[in-house]
């Protein structure tokens, strides 16, 4: 592979010797196994587990009319967003298809910055029109640490962190960490308490062994996508573009924010317009296609992964399909994101899963989650 580095990937590499598998992603080494992917299932959800998710892609808006712009495109308005603040969203396309979801943070001056698994630029090009707004592609000045487990605060204070005790959820602070000024968001994708670290790129080695030398940092361990993909199933996150295809790879692949559970973040009742305002409210109106659900799978598997599987009703009818897969250490089997033809199922409904019909269970998302995810002051 001829993939780059990102600020982590060496000091992972380091640390996990031979275990370590890596793979590419947005032409940048891409954690899969850190050390022992069992090892790492256990230590991310008992002690402290960090994740390089430096290959986000990432944007920076500003300019008089940067808020104008992702009002435009934003489901959800986000002119309202206050300085320190951190929003989720979903950006649509004029069918009511979802185009990509992102975390959106708000400057001090009044700029924005977004995060997402794919680089969507040219859509936010494509709408930007006469707006005096300005489009810059940082995702190489930054890089991206997700930091999270029961003991992560600990941790980070004994990194040098501040003020994680005020620090609510969806919202940042800066921070230094030997001598290199931060970004820590309390944002996160494993359904527990945790916080992602925004660093400057060419500095974020220096960070990454300063957290390796801080006196908490017995209780750390990196983690690679293979286990951290299992905890974002346990707590009911999707990404699209990876769960399911983006524009141009066929209209059957693609979902609205309603298939996905996500009907909550479109706000129809707003007097502007955003790109498919009109097609989400015609959706709305006549129902969703999809309902969006877990599933567990109750038997012993011999398999990697059950991306993919399709669902059957107990009479042997495809009703929907997995589209996300892996192994959850907390439940002791394999489970899966999943989209079923509306109305056709619910909480506890038995399904078969697969072409071998395993005996499976729907279940409402998500299936793993604590309060401390949220909870001010965070448990320690």
């Amino acid at each position: 592979m001829s993939e780059k580095n990102t600020p982590f990937s060496q000091l992972i590499k380091n640390a996990g010797g031979e275990g370590t598998f890596f793979d590419v992603w947005n032409d940048h080494a891409f954690c899969i196994i850190a050390s022992d992917f069992m090892a790492e299932l256990i230590a991310g959800r008992s002690a402290v587990g960090m994740t390089d998710s430096s290959a986000m892609q990432k944007a920076h808006i500003s300019g008089p009319d940067a808020s104008k712009l992702l009002d435009a495109i934003s489901v959800r308005r986000l002119s309202n967003l206050q300085a320190g603040r951190v929003a989720y969203t979903v950006f649509a396309t004029e069918d009511g298809y979802i185009q990509e979801d992102a975390t959106v943070f708000k400057l001090d001056d009044g700029s924005f910055r977004l995060f997402s698994a794919g680089s969507f630029n040219d859509y936010l090009e494509q709408h930007k029109g006469d707006l005096d707004v300005t489009i810059t592609d940082i995702s190489y000045h930054y890089g991206l640490l997700s930091v999270y487990g029961p003991k992560c605060v600990s941790f980070l204070e004994s990194a040098g962190v501040e003020g994680l005790e005020s620090l609510k959820a969806f919202n940042y602070l800066k921070a230094n960490i030997n001598g290199v000024n931060v970004i820590v968001s309390r944002t996160g994708f494993t359904g527990g308490l945790g916080y992602e670290l925004i660093v400057p790129w060419v500095e974020g080695e220096k960070v990454g062994q300063a957290l390796l030398d801080s006196p908490n940092a017995a209780d750390a361990n990196f983690i690679g996508i293979a286990a951290f993909n299992s905890y974002r199933v346990e707590a009911g996150y999707m990404i699209p573009g990876t769960d399911f295809a983006v524009p141009g790879h066929g209209e059957g692949e693609l979902r609205t924010p309603y298939d996905m559970g996500l009907g909550w973040l479109v706000k129809l009742e707003r007097e502007d317009d955003f790109v498919g305002k009109a097609a989400l409210a015609k959706i709305k109106e006549a129902g969703s296609t999809y309902d969006y659900f877990s599933v567990e799978i109750n038997e012993e598997l011999e398999v990697e992964s059950v991306d993919g599987a399709k669902l059957y009703s107990t009479d042997g009818d495809e009703i929907g399909v997995i589209f996300a897969g892996a192994f959850s250490m907390e439940l002791g089997k394999f489970i899966g994101l999943c989209n079923v033809s509306s109305a056709l199922v619910s909480d506890g409904t038995e399904v078969k899963a697969g072409d071998e019909k395993w005996n499976a269970v729907i279940r409402n998302t998500p299936l793993w989650s604590t309060e401390a995810r949220t909870q001010t002051p965070p448990s320690a």
